[in-house]
C-alpha cells in the first residue's frame, strides 16, 4: 500500500483474514503493522471455531484439517473471479482461535479476542 509508515491510529480489517491463504495473511499482517502508529489499534476479524460450528456445509475433511493444523484455506471462493488478477486469491479461510492468537501475535500485542461479534459469527482480534 502506498502509504507512509505509521499512518493510522486504527486499522479495521473486517472479513479480510476470512479469505486469505496463510502466506498472504502474513503479508497483510506485516503491512498492517507497518501502517499502524505506536499505540494504535488493529481490529482483525477471522473465522474461528465459532464460525466453523455455524457453517454446517463444511465437509468433515475440511473441518478435520482446521482442527489438526489450526488453519485451512483449501476452499476457493468464487465471488471475486474475474475481478482480481488471480482467481485463486479469494478463499474460505478458517483457523482455530489458538492459531489466530499465535498468527496475530507475530506482529502485535494481542489485547483480546471476542468470539462471534462480527456479523454474529466472525471473531475479532484486538491488537496493539
Amino acid at each position: 500500500m502506498a502509504m507512509p509508515d505509521q499512518s493510522f491510529d486504527l486499522v479495521l480489517a473486517n472479513s479480510v483474514f476470512t479469505h486469505l491463504k496463510l502466506d498472504t495473511a502474513k503479508a497483510w499482517i506485516k503491512e498492517i503493522r507497518r501502517l499502524l502508529r505506536p499505540g494504535g489499534i488493529a481490529l482483525l476479524s477471522f473465522h474461528g471455531l465459532f464460525s466453523l460450528a455455524t457453517f454446517c456445509g463444511r465437509t468433515p475433511t475440511f473441518i478435520d484439517k482446521v482442527l489438526q493444523s489450526g488453519f485451512n484455506a483449501d476452499l476457493k471462493a468464487p465471488e471475486l473471479d474475474g475481478l482480481v488478477g488471480d482467481d485463486t486469491y479469494y478463499r474460505q479461510t478458517y483457523m482455530t482461535d489458538d492459531f489466530a492468537r499465535a498468527l496475530f501475535s507475530e506482529q502485535f500485542d494481542l489485547a483480546a479476542v471476542h468470539v462471534g461479534v462480527v456479523s454474529r459469527y466472525q471473531n475479532i482480534a484486538v491488537c496493539r
